[in-house]
């Protein structure tokens, strides 16, 4: 989640015996109202659709935790560099960040009864930031977390656009003027496409690096 890993770092880990593994790009979007009426319009595309979605802290506590597990992990499955999540690491995160409002947040998406997307989004938490004078934390730095995923089956119908605009436009309400698609592998382009089609522009770079170590 560490966006500001010194130049350096690279030379060092190059150094150590460290392979590029994967590359990443970050979307960073600065809010303006043209973008806020693309995600009302978002929104209310999926609603259309038929299409329902609820943030977590209002799908009933007993239904809560399982449907977003299960729905996060095979949107995920074969996503590289994650690791399935339990229902009891769900909830400890979603208690966790309460206090930032995940469960405001953070959303299912329905189609009928059936879970269809998940989106995971913790607010920017830039308060506890130490900085040396004169730096100071730029609005552009204060950051959500986001992690977005649909079913096969109902990708490619806006579910994915209308989750995280309802987000956005969550996150605006509070004050953001600046909002974050997070991470994104280099290759996967469809997730890519969704963070251009939300105004987001690619502002930075990442590695992932492999050690092999041998005997």
């Amino acid at each position: 989640m560490l966006r500001h890993n010194p130049p350096y770092y690279h030379r060092l880990l190059k150094d150590a015996g460290f392979e590029t593994e994967r590359g990443w790009v970050d979307y960073k979007i600065r809010v303006t109202p043209e973008l806020t009426a693309r995600y009302e319009s978002a929104v209310e595309a999926a609603r259309r659709g038929g299409f329902e979605i609820v943030p977590v802290g209002e799908v009933p506590e007993r239904r809560r935790i399982p449907e977003f597990t299960d729905t996060f992990n095979d949107t995920f499955r074969n996503h590289w560099g994650y690791a399935p999540t339990s229902e009891t690491q769900y909830a400890e995160t979603l208690s966790s960040f309460a206090p930032l409002g995940i469960n405001e947040l953070s959303l299912i998406a329905y189609h009928g009864s059936d879970p269809v997307g998940a989106l995971f989004v913790i607010a920017e938490s830039t308060s506890g930031a130490v900085v040396i004078p004169p730096r100071t934390v730029q609005d552009s730095e204060r950051l959500n977390v986001l992690g977005i995923g649909v079913r096969d089956a109902y990708r490619g119908r806006g579910i994915n656009l209308a989750m995280a605009s309802y987000s956005y436009l969550e996150l605006i309400r509070r004050g953001a003027t600046w909002l974050s698609y997070t991470l994104v592998l280099d290759d996967n382009w469809p997730s890519r496409r969704t963070g251009e089609k939300l105004g987001g522009e690619c502002r930075a770079s990442y590695l992932t690096y492999r050690r092999n170590f041998r005997n």
